[in-house]
Formats: C-alpha cells, sequence, structure tokens
C-alpha cells in the first residue's frame, strides 16, 4: 500500500511540474520603457508602481507616479485615473506601512510624504514628515524594518566646521509616531570614512556599518535607539588582512541581539554570527571566489533555511560603459552584465560552508541612460536574479542564454545573450534553479521569451498573502504575473 502511494505521489508530482504557467491578463502601459516594482500588500491586495523611473526617447521622465492594484489571483482590480505628481529626483521610498500605502520625498521644506488610499488609491494627504536642520541637507534616506512595522529616516547634513556629516536618525512607528531620535558624526571626507549600509530592525534599532580609514582602517558598527548611541569594532585588519578594499557588507537580523553579517572585497566572501549586545563573534567562517579578470562580485541577498542555515548569494554582474561618436555628438551606451552567482551555504553558527555552488549564465542589457541605468541597478535592479530560500531549499530565477549550460560551474566571462529592456532575440529564456540542503543543483526553464515577448523582471516578483511566489514578466509597454509553480 506504502508503494502504491508513493508512485501516485511521485505521478502526481510529475504531472503538476508539466503543468504549463499559468499568466494574469496583460496590462498594458502607454509609456514606451515603463518600469514597474512591487510596493507590497495589504489584506490580499498586492500594489506595483509605474511610470516613475519610465523615460522615454529622448529624455528621462520622472515626475509621475501611477499605481495599480492586484488581487491574489493576478487580476488587476484597480489603477491611479491621473498619475500622482512627485518632483522629479525627489522621491525616497514607496512602501506599504500600516493599512496605507505611502510615497516619501523631499522638498525645500524637508521630507514630505503622500498618503494614498489602498482601494481607490487617490491622494488622501500630502504632509511634512521631518523639517530640514537649516543646514546644509544633502540626502535623504528612508528604510523600513522587515516586518514593515517602522521606518527610519536618515537626514544627512554638513556640521558648521564642514568636516563632519551629521546623520540624523529619525524613527517612526506605522502610523507615522515619533519614537525617537539621534544624531551621529561621521567624516566628511570620504577617504577618512564611509557608510557601507544602514539597516533598521523590527523593534526599531538603526544599525550603521561604518568604515574608519583615518590612520587605521577598521569598520564598526553604530547602533542607535531611543536608549542611545554605541558603537563596536567589528572588523579590523586581524580580522580581514585586506579591508581597505572591502567595500560590500550585507546583514540579515536574526533576533533582537543577534546579526549574521556577509563582506566581501570582490576576492573572498567572510561571514560571521554577530551579538549586538555584548559585542562578541559567535562564529566566523570564509570563502573564495573563483577569479578572471572580468570578476566582480558583489553580495545580492541573504537567505535563512528552515534548518537554521543560511545561503549567500554572490553575483558579479556590473557596467560597463562606451561612447560614440555622430555629428559632433556624443552617444553614450551602459551594457549591464548579469553573468555568474554563487550560492554559498554556511551552518548556522557561521562556523562552516555547507555547500557552494556556481551557477553560470549570461544576460546584458543595453540602455542608453545614465540615469536609467543607474535606477536599474541600484533601485529597481532589473537584471539580478530573484533569490529567496523555501523549507531547506534555496532557489534562483532568472533570465539566460538558452544555449548556457547554467549548471557546469565555470565562469562566463561574457554576456552572451543582448537585450533591450526586454526585447530580445528567441535565445533569452527564464530558469529555476532549485539547491537541496546537500548542495545539490536542479534547472528547469519556465518559459522562452517567443511564448510571451516578455523577460522576468524580479523587482515586479513578490511572496502574495497566501505564502506564494508570483513572478512579473514585462517588455517595454507590457507586464504579466504568473505564480511560480
Amino acid at each position: 500500500m506504502r508503494k502504491f502511494i508513493f508512485i501516485a505521489l511521485l505521478a502526481l508530482s510529475a504531472s503538476l511540474s508539466a503543468q504549463p504557467l499559468k499568466w494574469s491578463a496583460t496590462y498594458n502601459f502607454d509609456h514606451i520603457g515603463t518600469f514597474g516594482r512591487y510596493i507590497g500588500s495589504i489584506n490580499g491586495k498586492n500594489y506595483f508602481e509605474t511610470d516613475y523611473y519610465s523615460h522615454g526617447i529622448m529624455a528621462v521622465s520622472l515626475n509621475k507616479l501611477s499605481i495599480f492594484a492586484t488581487d491574489n489571483q493576478n487580476n488587476k482590480i484597480a489603477q491611479t485615473k491621473e498619475p500622482i505628481k512627485i518632483p522629479s529626483y525627489s522621491l525616497l521610498n514607496l512602501t506599504v506601512l500600516g493599512d496605507y500605502l505611502y510615497a516619501f520625498y523631499s522638498d525645500k521644506e524637508g521630507v514630505r510624504y503622500k498618503r494614498l488610499d489602498p482601494n481607490t488609491l487617490e491622494e488622501t494627504a500630502d504632509k511634512l514628515l521631518c523639517t530640514s536642520s537649516g543646514k546644509k541637507t544633502f540626502q535623504e534616506i528612508v528604510i523600513q524594518s522587515g516586518d514593515k512595522s517602522k521606518i527610519a529616516l536618515i537626514i544627512k547634513s554638513s556640521t558648521e566646521n564642514k568636516k563632519e556629516v551629521d546623520n540624523k536618525i529619525v524613527v517612526f512607528d506605522s502610523k507615522l509616531s515619533r519614537l525617537w531620535e539621534q544624531s551621529i558624526l561621521t567624516a566628511m571626507d570620504k577617504n577618512k570614512g564611509t557608510i557601507l549600509q544602514y539597516q533598521i530592525a523590527d523593534n526599531g534599532s538603526t544599525y550603521i556599518y561604518y568604515k574608519v580609514s583615518d590612520k587605521q582602517t577598521k569598520i564598526t558598527l553604530i547602533t542607535a535607539s531611543e536608549k542611545g548611541v554605541s558603537t563596536k569594532t567589528l572588523i579590523d585588519r586581524s580580522e580581514f588582512a585586506d579591508i581597505e578594499n572591502v567595500d560590500n557588507i550585507e546583514s540579515y537580523i536574526v533576533d533582537d541581539s543577534t546579526l549574521f553579517i556577509a563582506y566581501s572585497n570582490h576576492l573572498k566572501l567572510k561571514c560571521m554570527k554577530y551579538n549586538v549586545v555584548t559585542g562578541a563573534v559567535m562564529g566566523n567562517v570564509s570563502f573564495d571566489y573563483t577569479t578572471d579578470k572580468t570578476t566582480n562580485w558583489k553580495i545580492r541577498n541573504i537567505s535563512k533555511l528552515d534548518n537554521g542555515n543560511f545561503v549567500v548569494a554572490v553575483s558579479n554582474a556590473s557596467v560597463l560603459v562606451e561612447s560614440s561618436y555622430s555629428m559632433n555628438m556624443v552617444w553614450m551606451s551602459y551594457y549591464l552584465h548579469d553573468k555568474n552567482f554563487y550560492a554559498v551555504c554556511i551552518d548556522s553558527g557561521a562556523s562552516k560552508i555547507v555547500y557552494s555552488r556556481m551557477i553560470s549564465k549570461g544576460v546584458v542589457f543595453s540602455i542608453t541612460s545614465e540615469n536609467v541605468a543607474r535606477v536599474i541597478m541600484d533601485k529597481i535592479t532589473f537584471e539580478r536574479p530573484l533569490f529567496f530560500a523555501k523549507g531547506n531549499d534555496f532557489y534562483a530565477v532568472y533570465n539566460a542564454s538558452s544555449n548556457d549550460d547554467d549548471l557546469s560551474e565555470k565562469i562566463v566571462p561574457k554576456a552572451k545573450v543582448s537585450t533591450y529592456f526586454t526585447g530580445s532575440s528567441g535565445k533569452l529564456v527564464t530558469n529555476c534553479v532549485k539547491i537541496s540542503a546537500e548542495g545539490k543543483a536542479t534547472k528547469t526553464t519556465l518559459t522562452t521569451y517567443k511564448d510571451k515577448k516578455m523577460a522576468l523582471s524580479p523587482a515586479l516578483s513578490f511572496i502574495n498573502d497566501n505564502g506564494n511566489w508570483v513572478l512579473g514578466f514585462s517588455s517595454k509597454k507590457v507586464i504579466s504575473f504568473t505564480n511560480l509553480p
């Protein structure tokens, strides 16, 4: 009887995996070059923004914001009637907070927000969140906690002596009530100090990873909370001999007192388990990348498996700039190469590497605008793979060439498939690689470009309220969704 049930389950599994993807109705947009990005979900409604990061043939258009919503069956149920006006280059963050959508942006007064109704998507408020300090403000940042219950506003301005940066941190709850405020001074001269990352925990504590380059190079962790500010040395030369070249650090907040931290100098990946309260390193492990002349590895994601292990995804996507001349004019082309990625699994105590697996592929996106290229790399992350964990398995979903042997673990030195956004030859495919808890990799081709004339956009992909991964696909004027089987 058991054998019969096992065989039946295998047959059922095979039939399910063989089913074609079920696509939602396509969503058409008038603006050629529309980008889309997932914002968040409220009570079974999933929200996306378009237009603000779109561009036309001659110029970038960064002043209006359109939003649409879908249900958990991927049907479009709402869309803004008129674009929401946000001043060009001023949008700081667009997110779900509590029961509303908020667009945070900056103007001469300080940082403002527009509150949007989750049902009609119409603007219901435009208010000042925090005034500027009166000093010369040169950057505002809005970050959100993992559980989306809090935001931190960082206002960076110069001090009177112009030798230091005042990092004013203000933390708000889901109703935008101010919880606490702290100021942290860092060096104005980038040669003496560089902030590598800001991060906010669910309890409101804000972490700043700060690289100090004056006299003796080290990386410190500055922790700010309503109780005050503390600074602890995180990494020094005894930990990483080539610490000057460490410019990439990511962190996974395990709980209120524990961080899993990964950092890299493009040649070596190092990870630690760290106690925020005591400053104790509870585990430490390193991994050397395979290198060649084109290697420029960057940490993209940290996922936690159900067994407590961590998987660090590292990709060597990069930007190549080329210029051409015509009629006494200079034309710049920006090529975004997405070539290889590592999945490095590290045990729960950060004491050993469980497995390391490299996937090689090759896609290059050709962009003619520097502004758009920066948006893609820094905010939209269009060319990057989608990384996530489910159970004890790690997944990567990405665009690649149909001719690639992705599981060969050989570095692809040059991208093979060229696209302009999502216009492409029929060789472009979307693959899904699953890596088991033991490190065994299997690949499935989900769709080819010829099927829908669209390619995967990780920025549109998300987990819905039912716990299912929904993949977003787009072309120059069309967006569509499908559930990941």
